[in-house]
């Protein structure tokens, strides 16, 4: 498995994936933790989504996809000197207000922020269960060893490329 690497200039941002602070920059992402096979249903916003943070800094949000791993994440966070906005290597989705640096993972993902939450939850209904019902039905053929390690990480790459 191929670990994502992300970079931001200056180092010493706090990573997050699905709201969990995993570290500090430079720091590697793995892909089951960008992806995990189980989730709790309320995050399934977060799927797939990296968010950095560091006090006078906007927050960088970016969705990730598995052809992103290969070559990591150059982040640059737009902090309170007004410079240059966040810029990732991959297609960025921007956090544009800055958040309380007290807590971190309080605040609601941007999309909440600019669409009412209905409507967030009918876009998203559809596509996030079906894919999450099918990576855990995949993690049991696995856990009770009906399908090989290498079946399971075939299978979970197909439906992860999916997103």
């Amino acid at each position: 498995e191929m670990p994502l690497r992300i970079e931001r200039e200056p180092t010493g941002a706090t990573v997050y994936v699905m709201e969990e602070a995993l570290g500090a920059t430079p720091l590697e992402v793995t892909q089951n933790q960008l992806y995990p096979a189980a989730y709790d249903a309320g995050k399934a916003d977060l799927y797939g989504k990296i968010v950095i943070r560091k006090p006078a800094c906007e927050p960088f949000s970016q969705r990730i996809k598995y052809q992103d791993f290969p070559k990591g994440l150059q982040a640059r966070l737009n902090c309170s000197d007004g410079a240059q906005p966040s810029k990732g290597s991959a297609t960025a989705e921007t956090a544009p207000a800055p958040q309380q640096s007290s807590q971190p993972v309080a605040a609601p993902p941007p999309e909440q922020r600019t669409k009412p939450v209905e409507s967030t939850l009918a876009e998203t209904q559809p596509a996030n269960p079906s894919i999450k019902a099918r990576l855990q039905r995949l993690d049991n053929l696995r856990s009770e060893a009906l399908i090989s390690e290498e079946e399971y990480q075939a299978a979970r790459k197909r439906i992860l490329d999916e997103l």
